[in-house]
């Protein structure tokens, strides 16, 4: 068993979690995660001008009333005034919201980072406490095959990777994502029903 822990933990270490083979496999996922803050900032950019937007018609408004241009008892003042408000309130904190997911994220994930976690995951797979290692394995790569004696297969998704290697670095916050689902998990066949 020893020497089939020290055949997988190596190949990991020379195929897998090396820099520049990470910065190229987790590409997908980072490119992911930058598309989804400039989407996040373009929204928050157009619900800022919305909130803007409604206070401007209220200022105007409020100029018209006090010229006298509008009069007060006009129909529907206070309910344009309520929907004026309760817009610029609306935006604004929508705006606030969405800003404080995109702080939440945390820092963006550069190859110095990379670097940071492979060596950590590097560390965890050579660690002397059996249990531990073969757990540390088992989370880089989720599947380990051993299907005759000249032959390992070592499977595992890029997004568990960054995850496990994110969780050794001591990084809290690297992926957007949030798990829906789960392999064989089917609706209606629980013992709830």
């Amino acid at each position: 068993m020893g020497r089939l822990d020290d055949a997988v933990v190596g190949h990991l270490e020379r195929k897998l979690l090396q820099t520049d083979r990470l910065c190229m496999l987790m590409g997908n996922v980072l490119d992911r995660r930058e598309e989804w803050i400039e989407r996040r900032r373009t929204h928050v950019g157009e619900l800022r001008k919305r909130s803007a937007e409604a206070a401007n018609k209220l200022t105007r408004l409020y100029s018209a009333i006090e010229d006298g241009l509008v009069g007060q008892g006009a129909e529907g003042l206070k309910d344009r005034i309520r929907e004026l408000e309760a817009i610029k309130v609306e935006a604004k904190v929508d705006a606030d919201r969405a800003e404080a997911a995109i702080e939440k994220l945390g820092p963006m994930i550069t190859p110095e980072s990379i670097e940071r976690m492979a060596t950590a995951a590097r560390d965890g797979l050579r660690d002397a406490d059996g249990k531990y290692r073969r757990a540390h394995v088992r989370s880089v790569a989720q599947r380990v095959e051993v299907p005759s004696t000249a032959e390992i297969k070592i499977m595992g998704g890029r997004t568990e990777l960054l995850r496990t290697m994110a969780a050794s670095a001591g990084e809290h916050s690297v992926l957007v994502e949030v798990r829906s689902s789960k392999s064989k998990w089917r609706t209606r066949h629980d013992s709830n029903v």
